[in-house]
């Protein structure tokens, strides 16, 4: 059985090792007397590298239940708005279960308690929208992001200057001051490592940009930048540099866009999760949802954070490669 079915029967308390075949389970679930359940993944866009993932996992889903239609949407150009419409146009639809990968988390949360309040329960994927209705949330939590990303730091910073500066969204951003704020509270444990400054860039690309440079001037020779998103690199051509030879790059980010950054050493390490895993769990909490199963149900199905460098790198490409095309890490197979 797939290991994802394993989590969630200990999450949810419903026995999964029994859907096969035992009486107890839920009728849909048993192929018998069973109605047809519709699922919508709303992904990032369709220029994503995530939006494969989706696409695959979705269709790999309905091969194993039948009764279960999964359809996958997105928007063209990545903007949080049109995902918000899209989102808000499910509200006229005859869905029975949401799951989104949220572009940008403030920006859908009132579409997703309409949805919710409309009784269509959501499950958010990847991101959290914490302050919304949402049902569950499957990915990695805050806080094991900002630790992981302090672990890298410790890592990236062996044999360099024990100094660092730390790029976030500031204090009082629902999503992204969780890891923030472990971040700060775990560097401490991975050396003595001197924090010269924290640039609060309020999640924009531009400003992001605009304060790192400001401030790499300042501190020319830095060991580390830490960036807790990919604000500062989302519209950063390719083969051109951010940060001055030598210093090292932590991001909390793991799409493939920025392995070349890291084959070259630019990035030292990518603080990132298993997004097939946390897919799969969102299908299958989504179809329990569907049925209209909320007693026992966490609030979270959290996916392990990961570290990679270069020399994960190359088996972490093939990962994705596997995602891409349907198919779960091979650690997750063999469990």
């Amino acid at each position: 059985m797939p290991s994802y079915l394993l989590r969630l029967a200990v999450v949810f308390g419903l026995g999964f090792s029994m859907i096969l075949a035992c009486d107890h389970a839920p009728q849909t679930l048993r192929g018998q007397d069973r109605r047809q359940l519709r699922i919508v993944l709303v992904g990032e866009a369709k220029d994503s590298p995530t939006w494969p993932i989706l696409t695959s996992a979705a269709a790999r889903f309905e091969s194993l239940y039948p009764f279960v239609k999964v359809q996958t949407m997105a928007t063209q150009s990545g903007s949080p708005r049109e995902q918000q419409l899209l989102l808000e146009g499910l509200l006229q639809d005859n869905v029975h279960a949401i799951g989104v990968m949220p572009i940008d988390s403030m920006a859908i949360r009132s579409a997703i308690d309409q949805l919710v309040n409309n009784g269509r329960p959501v499950v958010t994927i990847g991101r959290d929208v914490p302050t919304s209705d949402r049902a569950v949330f499957c990915g990695p939590a805050e806080s094991e992001i900002g630790r992981s990303a302090a672990a890298a730091c410790g890592l990236a910073l062996v044999g360099r200057s024990q100094t660092a500066m730390v790029l976030h969204a500031g204090t009082d951003h629902e999503v992204f001051r969780g890891r923030y704020f472990a971040f700060k509270e775990e560097l401490p444990i991975h050396g003595n490592i001197r924090l010269l400054g924290e640039v609060d860039c309020q999640g924009s690309p531009l400003e992001a940009v605009r304060l790192i440079r400001q401030r790499t001037r300042l501190y020319p020779r830095v060991g580390c930048w830490v960036f807790l998103e990919d604000w500062a690199l989302q519209h950063l051509r390719a083969g051109r540099r951010l940060l001055p030879l030598g210093c090292a790059m932590v991001l909390c980010n793991g799409s493939p866009k920025y392995f070349e950054r890291v084959r070259k050493g630019e990035i030292r390490a990518l603080v990132t999760f298993d997004l097939y895993r946390a897919v799969q769990d969102a299908l299958q909490t989504a179809s329990i949802l569907a049925e209209g199963t909320t007693s026992q149900m966490t609030k979270i199905i959290a996916t392990p954070t990961e570290i990679i460098t270069d020399k994960e790198l190359d088996g972490y490409a093939r990962r994705w490669e596997a995602w891409q095309q349907g198919r779960p890490s091979p650690e997750e197979v063999s469990r």
